[in-house]
């Protein structure tokens, strides 16, 4: 009973180690009344709002209008994050939280998954911090977009379900589908989608033969026909919507944009292979860009970030043989030979296998970033074939020597969370000293203007101008700071707005100086007119107007309502 006492309250306090550095990197960005905002998918601040936009079949704030598609607005995670800003009536506190949780539930689900496989807490702390700091994942992980982020967590999590019930079927179909259902919105990217899935597959031959000793194919297939059901009875609930897309995927994955987007990823990457093993993909070789491109392009930390293929290497010149566990490492080998020829694309050697599928294969074409979409798959069976060398080398004598080895490469690692730059500032794409920054503060303007639209109670759409060429917008937050993403401006209101990059718009922003304006702006029911003064042309604009003509051709034939460096204007045609 004691033993069982000491070695949770062991876990409690390695879990609390790994939290405690995540707060103490967390808290500058929140600092002087900021919180942590941008990109694609962290860009919401009123969590009941979206939930009230996002739960029905039609999702009517979007552009003109379109078929919920996706589990994103739906899932837990959103009924969760309302539920702590109504108790807290808190922004901040919310918006702390969700961030907190993107990085702390990838560490919790590996150590867990460590200690499942029976792992020291030694071990499982070094790998499961390993699992989150390694490049790769830290700098995916600065996305900060809950759709993505999270498969991270659901992989290893569900090897984790999977092994721990392998033997009781029905805790495995009842356990494994209420995760699935919790972590929903991890599926709302198709291609991570089907990734997840993929990794399932691969899960379940770990399992099999974790649990007895050997693969045993024919049992492997039926744990998974298992686990299939599962999913598909506890996620049928926003499955179903799929029904409608399948259809029309072309429609949202043309090939031709697929494959252009594949070749400039596969020539962006550069040496898929060499930054594969060094576990840096996805880190620019320009060291000007941000912290990470800095630290990582330094020679030294390129060595060091070899230490864990070298560590690999090392295991099979030291190790003393055991067919059995040998078995278990092998297979896991063979699956990390596989996911890289799939992770490199169509980059040499056999890149043109990879076309072939990408041309003929039908949907294969969605895996148009097989440098991130596989390399989530990568770090996963790497964390695993790591967590079982440790473990095979635990009664060796240079079983203290590797770890002291792996921890040296962890520290080098976290290095960007000690430093304060665990959610870089960006420069690529800036001028005269301007940087883009996750550190957002919520003009007190932005906050006036929301609540005066969420609290009309008309029905009518806002025309976002001026409008980017990209999708993402770029605006003037505080001194040389600029936020990048999706407009906060209008993410968090009830009403629809048009922006354009939706479907069928292009005539609104085509038109501004034509006659008749306001009588085209009415066919769309767009109401009101949002001009912001604080948008940057990042991309450039999609319309021949700058701001300054914009709010010459507005004044003269709408009514405004300023807010700060917010204009709305009424159209009342």
């Amino acid at each position: 009973m004691k033993l069982k006492i000491f070695s949770l309250c062991r876990n409690i306090f390695s879990i609390l180690i790994y939290l405690g550095i995540l707060i103490v990197a967390l808290i500058p960005y929140y600092q002087g009344g900021s919180l942590i905002l941008g990109g694609e998918g962290n860009t919401y601040l009123d969590f009941p709002t979206l939930w009230n936009k996002t739960h029905f079949a039609w999702y009517h704030t979007y552009g003109l209008g379109m078929v919920n598609m996706s589990p994103s607005g739906t899932g837990l995670n959103i009924i969760l994050l309302s539920l702590i800003q109504i108790l807290t009536k808190s922004t901040t506190i919310t918006n702390f939280i969700l961030v907190l949780a993107i990085y702390f539930f990838p560490f919790l689900s590996v150590y867990i998954l460590a200690k499942e496989m029976k792992a020291t807490s030694l071990v499982s702390f070094l790998i499961a911090f390993f699992y989150v700091v390694n490049p790769f994942t830290l700098y995916y992980l600065t996305n900060l977009n809950q759709g993505i982020t999270f498969s991270i967590v659901v992989i290893p999590l569900s090897l984790w379900l999977i092994i721990r019930f392998y033997f009781n079927n029905f805790k495995l179909f009842f356990f494994f589908g209420l995760i699935s259902t919790c972590f929903s919105f991890a599926y709302t990217n198709y291609p991570m989608f089907a990734i997840i899935q993929i990794s399932i597959v691969l899960s379940v031959l770990i399992a099999n033969n974790y649990r007895n000793g050997k693969l045993f194919l024919s049992e492997a297939i039926k744990k998974y026909c298992l686990l299939l059901i599962s999913f598909l009875f506890f996620n049928a609930w926003w499955m179903v919507s799929l029904v409608n897309i399948l259809p029309n995927i072309g429609q949202v994955y043309t090939y031709d944009f697929a494959k252009s987007w594949l070749n400039t990823v596969v020539v962006n990457t550069g040496d898929i292979i060499g930054k594969t093993f060094s576990l840096t993909t996805g880190i620019g070789a320009d060291p000007s860009q941000n912290f990470f491109t800095y630290w990582y392009n330094q020679p030294l930390i390129k060595l060091i970030t070899f230490i864990p293929i070298l560590l690999i290497l090392i295991f099979f010149l030291i190790r003393k043989k055991n067919k059995k566990e040998d078995f278990l490492v092998l297979e896991v080998i063979m699956m990390l030979i596989v996911v890289l020829f799939f992770l490199k694309g169509s980059s040499m050697p056999f890149g043109v296998v990879y076309n072939f599928l990408f041309a003929h294969l039908p949907f294969f074409y969605i895996f148009k970033t097989p440098v991130e979409k596989f390399g989530i798959l990568y770090i996963f069976l790497l964390t695993i074939l790591l967590l079982l060398i440790f473990i095979r080398l635990k009664d060796q004598k240079f079983y203290h020597l590797v770890l002291t080895v792996f921890s040296i490469y962890l520290f080098f690692c976290s290095v960007p969370i000690l430093s304060g730059n665990i959610i870089p500032k960006m420069y690529n794409g800036m001028k005269d000293g301007f940087y883009a920054s996750r550190k957002y503060f919520d003009k007190v303007d932005y906050q006036r203007f929301r609540q005066t639209v969420n609290e009309d109670k008309s029905e009518y759409r806002i025309l976002s101008l001026p409008g980017s060429a990209n999708y993402q917008v770029c605006l003037n937050n505080q001194g040389k700071s600029r936020y990048t993403g999706m407009d906060p401006v209008l993410m968090d209101i009830n009403k629809p707005f048009i922006a354009p990059y939706n479907d069928n718009v292009s005539v609104l922003y085509n038109s501004i100086s034509k006659e008749g304006y306001q009588k085209l702006l009415g066919f769309y029911s767009i109401k009101k007119v949002l001009l912001n003064q604080d948008t940057c042309p990042w991309f450039g604009y999609v319309h021949k107007e700058n701001i300054n003509e914009l709010t010459v051709i507005l004044d003269r034939t709408m009514v405004s309502n300023f807010f700060g460096p917010l204009t709305l204007y009424e159209n009342k045609n």
